[in-house]
């Protein structure tokens, strides 16, 4: 009976183990197979993100193509488009906007007067990445002063079509594109210029762009700058009427009586004493007496210093 009780008890204690280990087996392979699903499934989303950026590319390839295929069929229906290579093509349908160097774009003072005399700009056509693209076409150029009246903003205007813009094209080591250096048209007035580029590519498309730049402007053109209808002209002085014979009135008065340069005007004197014997003079001239003790001759009853009484003194007012 020892022996029967002592085996089933041995008996239990070995299921014991062998289930306890059964399950820790089991739990190990859970997490096993947890860590390989996860495992997995990162490997699926990056296959998932890869397929997406091929498709991505395989999208734009396609719109490259369409524009492309357009081109060539407005070239084969006679609309006097002139055959580009596929290169050229490519470019054209790469394409998908302008924009402005900053850093390279400004306003220039030339000599050592104060003011800027022209404007330097540079401009680069772009993809849909922003990564430059050599196209040329049918530019626009424009530079517009705000601060000034509505039909005088525009202080300079420059167009030039797809050859006359291929020599405005500039490879550099820092930045390549359209490079504009200009002189204004007319000088601003403002600190702050409005420059505005529409590029018109081969395909008909427009892009257009502006920036705003600082300027110093030019102050020997700003200060003259107004209106033709403010700025008077000299008048000439009337001419002296004439008489019938065609001759200047002698009657007029001198123009500057201040004038010492102007002969005297010939006065008319009066003899007070007709019948007396007087020294002969020229007519218009009055005569002083050599004679020391008598008076000059005065008209009758002219109160002179010599004949003054107290109540005839003449008193300063």
């Amino acid at each position: 009976m020892h022996q029967t009780n002592t085996w089933m008890w041995g008996r239990t204690i070995c299921f014991g183990w062998a289930g306890g280990l059964f399950l820790s087996v089991l739990g190990c392979a859970s997490t096993s197979h947890i860590d390989l699903l996860e495992a997995r499934l990162r490997e699926q989303e990056v296959v998932v993100d890869r397929y997406e950026r091929e498709v991505e590319a395989v999208r734009e390839q396609l719109i490259t193509a369409q524009r492309r295929t357009a081109m060539l069929e407005e070239q084969l229906a006679g609309t006097g488009s002139q055959l580009v290579s596929a290169e050229v093509t490519e470019q054209i349908a790469a394409i998908e906007g302008i924009r402005f160097n900053t850093l390279l774009t400004g306003a220039q003072d030339l000599d050592s007067e104060p003011g800027d005399e022209r404007l330097h700009a540079m401009v680069y056509p772009h993809d849909g990445d922003g990564d430059l693209v050599k196209l040329v076409g049918q530019i626009t150029f424009e530079a517009i002063d705000l601060s000034l009246p509505e039909n005088e903003r525009t202080v300079g205007r420059w167009e030039m079509n797809s050859q006359e813009a291929l020599e405005y094209w500039h490879n550099g080591f820092l930045s390549s594109g359209f490079k504009f250096e200009f002189p204004w048209q007319s000088p601003p007035a403002g600190d702050e210029v409005l420059l505005h580029v529409k590029l018109k590519a081969p395909d008909g498309r427009e892009f257009r762009t502006s920036h705003t730049i600082k300027v110093d402007p030019p102050k020997f053109l700003a200060t003259v700058r107004q209106s033709p209808d403010l700025i008077s002209t000299p008048q000439k002085p009337a001419n002296p009427p004439l008489s019938p014979n065609g001759v200047s009135d002698p009657k007029q008065p001198p123009t500057d009586t201040t004038d010492p340069q102007q002969p005297p005007t010939a006065i008319d004197v009066l003899d007070p004493f007709p019948d007396s014997e007087q020294p002969v003079t020229k007519a218009g001239f009055a005569t002083i007496s050599d004679d020391g003790d008598s008076p000059a001759p005065f008209p009758q009853g002219v109160q002179t210093s010599d004949n003054f009484r107290d109540e005839t003194i003449p008193a300063y007012r």
